[in-house]
């Protein structure tokens, strides 16, 4: 039972993943098997030592990798986590001017990166929509060209 009190609102509009209990206890603050968003990190906690660790890795090497089984929480770290630690220019050297592009690796990472990142640049008015299956083209070929692949579209792309 729990055994302290919380405020509760009335939402103007549904949401299928607001579940509101006949018990008058309020909405549920939880996303369930869905990662959380960046809009809920409020309600992210608990993992502040990950983020840390995420942290003093990505100013000593640029790059981190985070894996784990699906339904981990990975996504949940990124977005709740390290994200708004990032803009919160916690990162002195960098400040808040991050660029933050998400990506599901799926069965053709490479391809969903390149097609991630151009539709980016397609977003920000970088490159025409009509050139993207080329920059795409362009974008795979050099994240397959070998081990600094990924630092080529990286400068391309801040550049």
């Amino acid at each position: 039972m729990v055994n302290y009190s919380f405020q509760t609102a009335e939402f103007e509009e549904e949401s299928p993943d607001i579940v509101i209990s006949g018990d008058g206890m309020g909405a549920n603050p939880f996303p369930g098997l869905r990662p959380f968003t960046i809009n809920e990190c409020h309600l992210f906690f608990g993992r502040e030592g990950q983020v840390d660790e995420i942290l003093l890795k990505l100013s000593q090497h640029r790059t981190i990798t985070v894996m784990g089984y699906s339904g981990s929480g990975k996504s949940s770290l990124m977005h709740c986590g390290l994200v708004p630690v990032l803009f919160g220019g916690f990162m002195t050297q960098n400040g808040p001017y991050w660029q933050v592009v998400t990506i599901r690796p799926g069965n053709s990472p490479i391809d969903n990166l390149a097609s991630t990142l151009v539709s980016n640049l397609v977003q920000q008015g970088r490159i025409d929509e009509k050139d993207a299956p080329i920059h795409k083209a362009i974008f795979s070929s050099v994240l397959r060209s070998g081990p600094e692949g990924l630092v080529e579209v990286a400068k391309f792309i801040q550049s």
